[in-house]
């Protein structure tokens, strides 16, 4: 128990330590571990180009399981089954037409063959000019793959779509 402020939490607060969960029943354990989280703090431009977001330049909650090899790359450190979610907001801010934009996880510099991939449309500047594109995954990752998030637009040949904001939360479920 842990009193924050006015309210008493009861359980174990959020560490950077993996948590068994006992017997799955075949001799074996379960382990769970720690959630990771990190968001894009500065602007990235013209995404229409296709790029790797920087979406690991701020962390907001370090994990055991997970190493950052830089801006746009992380790598497990532990082969498991992990959840992914992730968002990506682009902001028109180039020509007025309209088009569509992707973001998608990547592991070890491949795409997964549309399987995580997430579009969604960008109205003309000034009616709706932003989207946001993101989902949520499981996957099975062995010790030393990499994830990266790529953007890039579907279509429509526009130009001046911005990422302002992005996010990622990573955690070993099993």
């Amino acid at each position: 128990m842990a009193q924050l402020g006015s309210t008493t939490i009861f359980g174990k607060l959020f560490t950077n330590e993996l948590v068994e969960t006992g017997s799955s029943g075949d001799g074996s354990s379960s382990i769970i571990g720690s959630p990771f989280s990190s968001h894009l703090s500065n602007t990235q431009t013209n995404a229409e180009n296709g790029f790797r977001v920087n979406i690991f330049e701020t962390v907001d909650l370090a994990s055991a399981e997970i190493n950052i090899d830089s801006n746009n790359q992380i790598t497990v450190a532990q082969p498991g089954t992990y959840n992914i979610s992730w968002m990506v907001n682009f902001h028109r801010t180039g020509s007025g037409g309209r088009n569509i934009m992707y973001s998608e996880i990547e592991v070890n510099g491949n795409n997964l063959v549309d399987r995580t991939r997430s579009a969604d449309y960008i109205r003309t500047s000034g009616n709706g000019d932003e989207c946001s594109t993101g989902s949520s995954v499981y996957l099975y990752l062995s010790d030393g793959d990499s994830i990266n998030i790529y953007a890039n637009e579907e279509r429509g040949g526009e130009n001046g779509n911005d990422i302002e904001r992005a996010f990622i939360n990573i955690q070993k479920v099993r």
